[in-house]
């Protein structure tokens, strides 16, 4: 499971190359990587799943780079799971985690669902045939 993720927001005006690299480090690169160099060696059969953000709650100033690099990490999977026959590739969809993510923030958001809520879900996944995109509520 990739779990990795940064947000430092702040306004296009103000994005700096440094806090641009991060946020595409952690939420895309790094989950290149574990693709890139991971697949070969998961079974036939084998599953990984990857945590991305809902497009509708992280369309919002100063989420540029994160809703960008999430949206870039879905088509990442996306294409991955064309050329990983017999294996499940899924983007695991939860609202706002309460993680040390939000720190980035300033605050974490409302409602925002336990750890182990996710991992619950990724659990129960994992008994039934596998999926793209699993959507946790």
């Amino acid at each position: 499971m990739y779990a990795a993720g940064s947000a430092y927001p702040e306004p296009l005006a103000g994005a700096t190359a440094e806090a641009v690299r991060k946020v595409w480090n952690a939420n895309y690169f790094g989950a290149l990587w574990v693709l890139k160099y991971g697949l070969p060696r998961l079974a036939a059969g084998g599953r990984m799943y990857f945590i991305g953000a809902r497009p509708e709650l992280v369309t919002v100033r100063g989420f540029s780079q994160y809703a960008a690099s999430k949206g870039a990490l879905s088509k990442l999977l996306e294409v991955s799971r064309i050329e990983a026959r017999g294996k499940t590739i899924t983007l695991v969809l939860p609202p706002a985690v309460d993680s040390p993510l939000w720190t980035q923030v300033g605050r974490t958001p409302k409602g925002a669902m336990s750890p182990e809520t996710v991992a619950q879900a990724i659990i129960a996944d994992r008994r039934g045939e596998g999926q793209a995109e699993l959507m946790v509520e």
